[in-house]
């Protein structure tokens, strides 16, 4: 009788993939999204990171939707992971640091009391400062200071 055995090739955790990043040598996969409505997908958050020909998953049950990712160009292992929906997820290593939501920053959500903080746009200014653009929330920029 034949047995069937099942063969995993290293890659990314999904092939649904919404954005694509790299900076010296780090590739990181978000895969989470929108519809066209601009509303959550409510896809697991899953982000795959590639470096030094190995692939590295990043997950976690209790976030959806990565969108953006932004690698700090002066310390490779520090990086954020921006969610349509849960916030900011900062990054040392391949550890994460803080969720930065509406309870415990400035940042806002769509709906008070809801998880929709909405995060799309991260730029980091020559000292180090994340700036953050939110839609449909009053002052829609926001920024981390270093």
């Amino acid at each position: 009788m034949s047995q069937f055995h099942v063969l995993e090739l290293p890659g990314p955790a999904t092939n649904s993939v919404f954005n694509i990043i790299s900076h010296n040598g780090l590739t990181i996969l978000a895969a989470g999204g929108t519809d066209n409505s601009w509303n959550g997908l409510k896809r697991p958050y899953e982000a795959s990171l590639y470096s030094d020909n190995h692939w590295t998953h990043l997950t976690d049950k209790t976030l959806a939707d990565p969108v953006r990712s932004l690698i700090d160009r002066d310390d490779d292992s520090h990086f954020f992971m921006a969610t349509w929906g849960s916030g900011l997820v900062e990054y040392r290593g391949y550890n994460p640091v803080k969720v930065y939501d509406d309870s415990n920053s400035p940042l806002q959500s769509i709906i008070p009391g809801k998880p929709y903080v909405r995060i799309f746009g991260m730029a980091m200014d020559k000292q180090r400062n994340l700036w953050i653009t939110q839609s449909g929330v009053p002052g829609s920029i926001k920024m981390l200071g270093a």
